[in-house]
């Protein structure tokens, strides 16, 4: 048993120093925990808050977490879209309105961002000590297919902020929230799936089409166009296209490329007309589980058009698809235009394609091409493109060059190799 003296003493014992007020709790859930796509059409989201020791004020936003594109450094359109303002219920009040946040489309010509309006809702809230509080938003589920990475949950930001001086003096609070993102645990999402595709031009041009720095381009040198895809496809293709001053405000096909391991390349784009010009990437699927999908455009000026520094600039192209039939043999279609009548165009015809990350020659031949009608010009392959082409059946971005001596190489085009039985024009 404590003597007196001891009782005393212990009471006497001071209280711990600095003992901090507890902050309020924030707790996110989800009317689901399941997203089919194309079945599920509604989410919905709460954020539980269980007010501390003191009153405090704050603001949350609340909005989807994930957008299309962020992933590029260009953020799009979202998966769900706010349906209604959030319902606040219990012990907090709501002070000084809401605001509606939102972002504008990927295209000044074409509002094809992908996902819905990328909408938010921002609310002031005064929670007293020990008080509770509900926020409850509604979300629509998107009709783009997601990609990979699709997040479809919401985010709840929690930030402090200050009170209008009639609302203090009304409802006073102590001290300030420490800022914080609340989510949900994360859904599992099944069904059908969209294609993240990446495009990159050299030279570079503009990922934001609507900034005001957009790339200009002098006409100097073609354009190469690469990107990527995200599942990675193999076997399919990319459908590329512009909207440029010589298409009327339309976008038209500029050329369709294979993918090999989520990759695709077409290399010297030649546009002519000097003026503003958007580059896109379709994927048109033909497959069950891939829905069809698109790439936001990159965009560029081009102050002057691509020039062929070339002697040789009536040789062209009659076919851009060379055909392999037998052995490593390429049959390549050339078509001569000289400037003066019953002559022939000729030089070192040479085929370049990237190899094992390395643009190589491939194929190298001296030809003569009568006037006027296509003629088949046969040129060996080599054992490293041969090889690779036996692995698929057709190689990409094969560049054609035509050389003479004294003169600078021209380019006659971009080619496509394939194992194969005809040509097409």
């Amino acid at each position: 048993m404590l003597s007196m003296a001891a009782i005393a003493a212990v009471v006497a014992l001071p209280l711990a120093p600095n003992a901090a007020a507890s902050e309020p709790t924030f707790r996110a859930l989800s009317s689901t925990d399941r997203l089919v796509f194309g079945e599920t059409k509604e989410l919905e989201f709460k954020l539980e808050i269980t007010g501390g020791d003191e009153a405090k004020r704050f603001t949350v936003d609340v909005g989807p977490s994930w957008n299309f594109g962020q992933d590029d450094g260009r953020p799009e359109g979202t998966p769900i879209g706010l349906l209604r303002f959030p319902v606040l219920a219990g012990d907090a009040v709501e002070e000084g309105g809401r605001t509606m946040t939102g972002l504008p489309g990927c295209s000044p010509n074409g509002n094809r961002f992908h996902g819905e309006e990328p909408r938010g809702d921002r609310i002031n809230l005064y929670l007293p000590a020990g008080g509770r509080a509900t926020l409850t938003a509604s979300f629509a589920v998107g009709t783009t297919a997601p990609w990979p990475t699709t997040d479809y949950r919401a985010a709840f930001t929690i930030e402090p902020y200050e009170g209008r001086p009639e609302d203090e003096l009304v409802r006073p609070d102590s001290g300030t929230v420490a800022k914080r993102e609340v989510l949900p645990p994360p859904l599992t999402v099944s069904g059908r799936r969209g294609v993240r595709i990446f495009l990159t031009t050299s030279p570079e041009s503009s990922l934001h089409p609507a900034q005001t720095d957009e790339k200009q381009l002098d006409g100097s040198s073609p354009v190469s166009v690469s990107g990527l895809t995200d599942p990675p496809i193999d076997g399919d293709t990319i459908r590329l296209a512009y909207r440029g001053p010589d298409t009327d405000g339309e976008l038209r096909t500029l050329a369709r490329v294979d993918v090999a391991g989520g990759r695709f390349r077409y290399e010297d784009w030649r546009p002519q007309a000097p003026g503003r010009y958007e580059l896109w990437a379709f994927y048109d699927s033909s497959r069950s589980d891939l829905a069809s999908d698109y790439f936001c455009p990159r965009a560029f000026t081009l102050t002057a058009p691509v020039r062929l520094a070339s002697p040789n600039a009536a040789v062209r192209l009659a076919s851009r698809r060379a055909l392999v039939k037998t052995g490593r043999v390429a049959t390549v279609l050339l078509r001569c235009l000289p400037s003066r009548p019953q002559t022939t165009c000729s030089g070192r015809l040479s085929l370049r394609a990237k190899l094992a990350g390395r643009r190589r020659v491939i194929a190298t031949q001296e030809v003569t091409v009568p006037s006027a009608k296509a003629t088949q010009v046969r040129l060996r392959l080599s054992r490293r493109a041969w090889r690779q082409l036996r692995r698929q059946r057709c190689l990409q971005s094969s560049v054609v060059v035509m050389q003479r001596q004294g003169a600078p190489d021209n380019a006659l085009g971009s080619l496509r190799i394939c194992r194969g039985s005809s040509h097409s024009p």
